[in-house]
């Protein structure tokens, strides 16, 4: 009613808790990694598009057509993206986050987020981490599950963008 939309005020408590996070003095603020699935998922592409401390991402099923998405089917208001998904779709937020780190996992069977969905965006953002020499640090990881979490895929790709060098 106040000109916001529920996805709006859940990215400003995402960027406030990376405040909150980045003072604590157990956290390395240039190695912070943030994941999520579905609407996690989509928080997770709003706050590495949104704020450079995040160093990675994973995004884990929710990476495809915003416009394709609510047009075809019902989803949660909570996903609405106001006057933004008008104008934007989920591969052009994608690239506010190049050339930092970023990876999308995607069920083959996931009736949330469809399969072709996920790769005809991946192959769209994925030119901008191309021009900007960075290809290596966007990825697409397929398994054939459906709508889930697959926290080997998330591990192995914090493990490689944010470990500190055991030289170090």
């Amino acid at each position: 009613m106040r000109g916001a939309t529920a996805l709006g005020v859940f990215a400003s408590d995402a960027l406030r808790a990376l405040d909150i996070l980045a003072a604590h003095p157990a956290v390395d603020p240039d190695r912070i990694g943030v994941t999520g699935l579905s609407l996690g998922g989509l928080l997770t592409l709003l706050t590495a598009a949104l704020d450079d401390r995040v160093a990675a991402a994973v995004v884990e099923g929710y990476y495809g057509s915003l416009h394709g998405r609510f047009m075809r089917a019902r989803n949660c208001p909570c996903q609405n993206a106001g006057v933004l998904g008008l104008a934007l779709d989920l591969s052009d937020i994608a690239a506010l986050a190049a050339p930092r780190p970023l990876l999308f996992v995607a069920g083959e069977n996931d009736p949330e987020m469809p399969i072709a969905e996920t790769r005809a965006a991946f192959e769209r953002s994925r030119a901008i981490w191309q021009l900007l020499g960075a290809a290596g640090a966007h990825d697409l990881v397929e398994h054939e599950g459906r709508h889930e979490f697959r926290a080997e895929p998330a591990i192995a790709w914090f493990d490689r963008w944010l470990r500190l060098d055991e030289a170090s």
